[in-house]
C-alpha cells in the first residue's frame, strides 16, 4: 500500500495542474533531481507529501533547495593510475612519513611513467538517500532554526545555504547531525546569545580532534567520520568538514572557503571555515592555525554552495592531474573580494595566436612557482576575466596546456 500511494502521489503532483494547498507543483530542478534517481525517486516522493499541508510551506520550501542541489552529491574516490589508465597500487597509510610517501611515488614514477589520480567511483546520494533521513533533517535543522536562542534570527536564504545542507564534502554520505550530538560534541551547550562566540567555542573543543598529517595532503578523496574517528589525522579541508557540520548542527551559519590549489599547501591553510552572524559579522576559523603561516595572501578564494551557481566545467577534460578539478563541479562562488582588492583583467585579442583548435581556455594564477587555473572560458574574441588579484602572475592556457598569454598583473 505504501508503494502504491508514493505513486499515486508521483502521478499527481508531477501534472502540471494540480498545484493546489493539498498537492504544490514541484520546481523543476527538483523534478530533474528526482527523475535521475531512478527507482529511489519513490524516496523523494514520500518526503515532499509529508510536507504537503500549507502549514509547512516553509519546511516544504527547504526540503526543495537540498532535492534540488542534489544530483551532483556523493561520495568521491579517487585512485592513481598511469596514462595508460591502469591502477597503481598506493595508499598513504603504507608510508612511514610523508618524505617516505613522496619517495614512494617518485620510484612508482620511475616504473610507470607520469602518474595522475582519476576519479574511481561516485556513489550518487540519489540512489541512496531515504525520505526519513530527509524528513528527520529538515524538521531537525528546521526546529533549531525557528526556536534558536540568537539575539537576531538568520533569514531563511542564510539558513537554507549556511545552515540546512547536509554535507560539508564528498565523503560517504552520513548523519552529521548525530555525529556532532553523541560523538563529537556530546554534552555540549551553548550558553551565548551570540553565535560566533559558540562557534569559538566549538572550534576549542574540536581544534585538536584530527592531527594534521601531511601525507594525507597526498590523498584526493574525502574521508568519512569511521575513518576520521580512528585515525584522528588528516588535513585541513578534513578539519573544515568537522567544524562545519558541528556548526551548522548548532544553529550557526558556515561556510567552507578555499584557495584552488592542485595539492593542498603544506605552508599555508587551504581550506578553513567562515562563520556568519544574523547581524552581518563573520569570523575566519583556520584549521591546524599553529601550523601554517596565515599572514600569506592567496590570489584566489571561492566558496563551496550547496546549489550551483556557476557553468561547471564539462566532464571530459584532457588534463591528466586534478589541478582542474575544483572548476569541474560547479557548486562553488568566488569570494576573492571578500579578502583581496580585485581587478577584472582583459587580455588583448591580438596578443593570443589567431588560430587554436581548443574550445575552451583557462586562466591561471603562479603561485608557489606553479600555475594554478582559477577561471575558465569558452574562446571567444573578447576574454574578461573578474575578480582577479593584481600583483601576480597570470597565464593564459588552453586544453593542450599550451601558454598562450603571460602577463603580471600590477596592483
Amino acid at each position: 500500500m505504501k508503494n502504491v500511494f508514493s505513486i499515486t502521489m508521483i502521478l499527481l503532483l508531477t501534472l502540471s495542474g494540480c498545484e493546489n494547498e493539498h498537492y504544490p507543483l514541484i520546481p523543476g530542478e527538483v523534478r530533474k533531481t528526482i527523475e535521475s534517481a531512478g527507482r529511489n525517486n519513490i524516496e523523494f516522493m514520500e518526503a515532499v507529501v509529508e510536507f504537503r499541508h500549507p502549514d509547512d510551506s516553509l519546511k516544504l520550501r527547504s526540503l526543495f533547495y537540498l532535492i534540488g542541489g542534489m544530483r551532483g552529491e556523493g561520495y568521491k574516490t579517487f585512485l592513481l593510475q598511469d596514462t595508460a589508465g591502469m591502477l597503481i597500487d598506493y595508499n598513504i597509510r603504507h608510508a612511514s612519513s610523508y618524505d617516505s610517501l613522496i619517495a614512494l611515488k617518485d620510484s612508482l614514477q620511475k616504473v610507470y611513467g607520469k602518474l595522475h589520480f582519476e576519479r574511481h567511483y561516485f556513489g550518487r546520494d540519489v540512489y541512496k538517500i531515504t525520505s526519513l533521513f530527509l524528513l528527520s533533517h529538515v524538521n531537525r535543522r528546521y526546529r533549531d532554526w525557528r526556536d534558536n536562542n540568537w539575539q537576531l534570527n538568520y533569514s531563511f536564504d542564510i539558513f537554507a545555504e549556511k545552515i540546512l545542507p547536509y554535507r560539508q564534502h564528498f565523503g560517504p554520505h552520513e548523519d552529521w547531525d548525530s555525529i556532532v550530538q553523541d560523538t563529537l560534541l556530546a554534552g555540549f551547550k551553548v550558553t551565548t546569545n551570540d553565535p560566533l562566540v559558540a562557534a569559538e567555542r566549538i572550534y576549542s573543543e574540536l581544534n585538536t580532534f584530527l592531527l594534521w598529517d601531511a601525507r594525507y595532503t597526498e590523498n584526493p578523496t574525502d574521508p568519512g567520520w569511521q575513518e576520521m574517528k580512528h585515525n584522528r589525522k588528516g588535513r585541513t579541508e578534513d578539519m573544515a568538514a568537522l567544524l562545519t557540520a558541528s556548526f551548522r548542527s548548532h544553529n550557526i551559519a558556515a561556510a567552507i572557503d578555499f584557495c584552488p590549489l592542485p595539492i593542498e599547501s603544506r605552508q599555508q591553510p587551504t581550506y578553513w571555515v567562515k562563520a556568519f552572524a544574523p547581524d552581518g559579522r563573520k569570523k575566519k576559523f583556520i584549521p591546524y592555525e599553529q601550523q601554517f603561516d596565515t599572514s600569506l595572501r592567496v590570489p584566489k578564494v571561492f566558496r563551496r554552495k550547496y546549489h550551483t551557481y556557476s557553468k561547471p566545467l564539462p566532464e571530459k577534460v584532457p588534463f591528466l592531474n586534478l589541478k582542474y578539478h575544483h572548476l569541474r563541479d560547479g557548486k562553488y562562488r568566488d569570494v576573492t573580494s571578500e579578502y583581496n582588492h580585485t581587478v577584472s583583467l582583459q587580455i588583448p585579442r591580438d596578443s593570443i595566436p589567431s588560430r587554436h583548435d581548443f574550445s575552451r581556455v583557462f586562466l591561471n594564477v603562479k603561485h608557489n612557482n606553479q600555475w594554478i587555473p582559477v577561471a575558465w572560458k569558452y574562446y571567444m574574441d573578447k576574454l574578461v576575466f573578474f575578480k582577479i588579484t593584481p600583483g601576480y602572475e597570470y597565464a593564459l592556457i588552453d586544453e593542450n596546456d599550451q601558454v598562450l598569454y603571460q602577463a603580471f598583473l600590477t596592483e
